[in-house]
């Protein structure tokens, strides 16, 4: 163990930084806990930006427990997230086809293969 007096140990203790075990704040949101109400989760998720919404939380949230206006919110939310993930995928397909050099469009092979589409869908 630690040999030397008290003295000692408490200043070597001292310059440890304070640990905090408490949950990370968010456990505590809405959208992360189980514990909150369905409805509730889903007005979380709509008040973020489709960047900001984690897209497995959407997919869990069951269409059931929710009101009708609600599953229209939430079908509106998920289209767009798909939106979102569509304009990403967008830009670097873009990045991909500018940096291809090859006179073949061997990026566009490899894009085909990737998104598992024909080639003239990956040409277009």
């Amino acid at each position: 163990m630690f040999e030397g007096d008290d003295s000692e140990l408490s200043a070597w203790l001292s310059d440890v930084p304070d640990l905090d075990w408490a949950e990370p704040d968010w456990v505590e949101h809405p959208v992360y806990s189980s514990m909150v109400p369905v409805s509730e989760r889903l007005r979380a998720m709509l008040a973020v930006s489709p960047s900001a919404r984690p897209t497995g939380e959407l997919a869990r949230i069951d269409p059931r427990a929710l009101s009708a206006s609600e599953r229209i919110d939430l079908l509106a939310a998920l289209r767009e997230q798909q939106n979102w993930l569509e304009a990403v995928q967008l830009r670097v397909l873009a990045e991909i086809q500018a940096a291809d050099s090859s006179k073949r469009g061997l990026a566009q092979e490899a894009v085909s293969l990737a998104l598992k589409l024909p080639p003239r869908s990956a040409q277009a």
